[in-house]
Formats: C-alpha cells, structure tokens, sequence
C-alpha cells in the first residue's frame, strides 16, 4: 500500500526527519539549551551545561545522535535578525520584487512577460544598470558541479561578469541566490565608483524562489545571500536617493538573450576550484535526506518477498511522486469520480480484491461461512484476477476497454503501463468487477 500510494515507510520517515532536525541545529540560538549541550566540536557548546558521560557502553543522548547527522560548518540561518512583524524590507517602492501571480492565467503571464521585457528595454535605453544572474547545477565525470554567475549590461554594452563556484554540497537555489548576492556587491562598487550613478538598477533571474527570498531577512534557506544582497542595497539606496531597484523574474532559456549569457557564466564557474561559504547548505542536506530515503525504500523493497501478482502489478521500485494514473480521480478536474472505484483499482493493483480466490484465502467473512472461490461462470474455475480480466464469460462485454490498452490482455502490459491502467480503470467502471458481493449463497 505504501508503494501505492508512494507514502515512505514508518521506519524511513523517522530518519528522514531526524536528518532534517540535525539540519535545523545551526539556526538555533547560540544561548539556548539545546545549543549549549552540542558536542565539544560546535562553536556553541558549552562546559557548564550537563552532558553525558563519555563510554562506549552508553548511548548518544538525542541531541548527540542528532548533531552526529549534521556537521559543525554547516550552513545557518539567524532566527532574529528580523523582527516578525516587520516588513521585507523598508524602502517601500525603491525595492520592488516583480513576480508573476501564481493563480494567474495564460493571459495574465503573457501581461507579465510584456512588462518584464518593458522594464528590460527601458533599462538599456536610459543607461541604467542591467543584471542578469543564474545558477547551475551539473554532474561532471561523477562530481557534482554548482556554479554561480552573473552579467551586469549598460547602454547595451557587457560592464562586468563575475562567477562563483560553491562545491558540491550545494544545490541550484543556493546558486540563484549567491548569483544574485555577488552581483549586488559589484554593483554596489560599480555605484560608488561611478561619476554618473544610473538612475534605475534591474536584477533578473529565473528564479522565482531566489526573487521571492532576496531581499528578505527573516530566516530561511541560503539567508547568508540575502545579507550580502541587503548590505549592498541597503548601502546604494541610502547613499543615492535617488536610485530604484527592481528584481524581477525571467523565464530561463528562452528569448531573455542575457539570462542565456548569464546561463554560460554559471555553468563554467561549476568547472573552477570550489570556494564554499558553508561545508553543507540547508537545500543541500535536505535534498540529501530525501534522496537517501528514496534509495533505502527501493533497496528495502527490492529485499523484501513479494507475491507473483504484485511483482507483475508492481514492477517498478517506489518513487517519492504519485503514479499519474491517480490524477484521473483528483478534483477538481477528474475524469473519473467517487472514491468506490478508486478503492477497487488499488484492490486489484495489491491482489487484495473481493475475489473467490482472496475471500477463500483470507477468511473475509467467518469461520463457518466460507465463500465459494469458483467464478459463476462455471463453477468449477477459480474466481482469480487474471481469469477475470481475460476470461469470464461475465464480463465479456467489457473487455474490449482492456483491449485498448493491450491486445491480447497481457498482465504485465495492462499493470505496467499508463495506457493499460486506463484501460483497467473504464473495464471496472463499467463491468463492476471485483465490488463487494451483496449476498453470496451458502
């Protein structure tokens, strides 16, 4: 059921959650509790907290076996460096974040883009400043390759280009953000170094995660980008009263000629020697987390014995994302509704249906009224799943749906296949297969 559904075991989940709690360790207060009984290699432990004895006989307390999932140079986050009910920023419309609305329509996003490009245009027409930042993620020669870069465009002319390799504990959206922060610094110089000052500065990424936390302080993933980009903005908007800033989102690799450039940038600085700001990012360790939990379950199910029937219905490992068969019976635009029939093709995926040969297997009713496993076809054959799909006379009207998906009705193509399981969810619609029996005779 759980490979079904794609729900993670019990055993796997817990793990996986503790990994994301040890993650979580470096945005705990230096003062608090549990950040003085770290052990002695964190910047934060402390002697005058109680510890535990060190044996070899005893076990890690939790904070210990939590810490030993984590690492002392990880990344962290500062819980108060903004207050709760502050905005992201105080510069009101000098910093302005542009992002598409998420509920939009197709309409919507098009008017999006025309402004983008407008905003774009205007900036290579008025000399303002023009940055165009990406990240890249790569896997070169089995090395994990993330790169950071960015392209600052005046008056239609290249100014200045820099790049940042972050090693291989980092993922892309820590990347879009060191991207961002980086060009912010260099355009902080390039502002105060400059005899004319632009009167507009437009970042641009492809991002919309990166554009989203920029600017903010309160604490989330890759924070230590968004203080390099606020300390750069914060100086060029107090400075220059006059300034306005806009981030704004892109789509990546399409027309944006600069975020293609800026693309280039990000993938070549992957190949340079690694620089990292943390031993491990958030995005990182999480992904990581998620990603080994994955390969434990399919490992864990690979070992495990499983009937004849569920390795035909089942073949593949579990996956973290539902199989696209179930999106025929969400809402709000499901093909298909009511969740009797939903239940009947798990039933039948899992081998657990309301069959003669389950309920005689099973006991599905009691002791001394045992159900009769023959079909009613004949009653000599016994009522199985496969004699169901591709032989009883029953339910011979409703068998060319199973046809579609496979000619000849073979179990591996109709279980194994999206096409074959469409076929099977419009036979049990409208044959009725394998529902719960009303009445059976004595």
């Amino acid at each position: 059921m759980e490979h079904v559904a794609s729900i993670l075991p019990l055993p796997l989940t817990l793990q996986r959650l503790s990994e994301n709690a040890a993650v979580r360790l470096r945005r705990v207060p230096a003062q608090s509790q549990v950040a003085r009984r770290l052990p002695p290699n964190w910047d934060t432990h402390s002697n005058n907290v109680p510890h535990p004895s060190r044996t070899k006989r005893n076990t890690p307390s939790i904070i210990y076996h939590l810490a030993g999932m984590s690492q002392p140079d990880a990344e962290f986050t500062i819980p108060y460096l903004a207050a709760p009910w502050e905005a992201p920023h105080p510069w009101l419309h000098r910093l302005k974040i542009a992002l598409p609305d998420p509920r939009g329509d197709r309409e919507e996003r098009d008017d999006y883009l025309t402004e983008a490009r407008n905003r774009i245009t205007s900036a290579e027409e008025d000399g303002s400043l023009l940055c165009y930042s990406d990240g890249s993620k790569r896997i070169t020669n089995g090395s994990r390759r993330v790169g950071a870069g960015f392209l600052i465009i005046r008056s239609g002319q290249e100014v200045s280009r820099g790049k940042l390799s972050l090693g291989p504990r980092a993922d892309v959206f820590d990347a879009e953000m060191m991207a961002l922060a980086i060009a912010a610094k260099r355009v902080e110089y390039m502002v105060s170094h400059s005899h004319v000052p632009p009167s507009s500065i437009l970042f641009s990424s492809d991002n919309q995660a990166a554009v989203r936390s920029i600017a903010s302080l309160k604490p989330h993933t890759a924070q230590c980008a968004s203080i390099i980009f606020r300390k750069a903005v914060d100086s060029i908007l107090t400075n220059h009263p006059h300034v306005h800033i806009t981030v704004q989102w892109i789509p990546g690799h399409s027309d944006f000629d600069g975020n293609n450039r800026a693309d280039s940038i990000a993938k070549t600085a992957g190949l340079l020697t690694p620089t990292p700001v943390f031993n491990r990012t958030i995005t990182w360790a999480k992904a990581r987390a998620k990603e080994k939990a994955i390969r434990s379950w399919g490992k864990r199910w690979r070992s495990e014995r499983h009937s004849a029937h569920v390795h035909i219905t089942l073949p593949k490992t579990p996956t973290w994302k539902l199989h696209p068969i179930h999106d025929r019976f969400r809402a709000p635009n499901a093909e298909m509704r009511g969740r009797e029939l939903q239940s009947r093709l798990v039933q039948v995926i899992l081998g657990h249906c309301f069959s003669g040969a389950y309920n005689l297997k099973h006991r599905s009713y009691n002791a001394t009224n045992v159900p009769d496993p023959t079909c009613p076809c004949d009653s000599t054959t016994i009522q199985t799943i496969k004699h169901v799909l591709r032989e009883c006379p029953i339910y011979s009207h409703a068998r060319w749906h199973l046809r579609l998906g496979s000619p000849s009705i073979q179990m591996a193509t109709v279980f194994g296949t999206l096409k074959g399981l469409w076929s099977l969810i419009d036979f049990l619609k409208d044959s009725g297969a394998f529902r719960f029996p009303r009445s059976f005779s004595d």
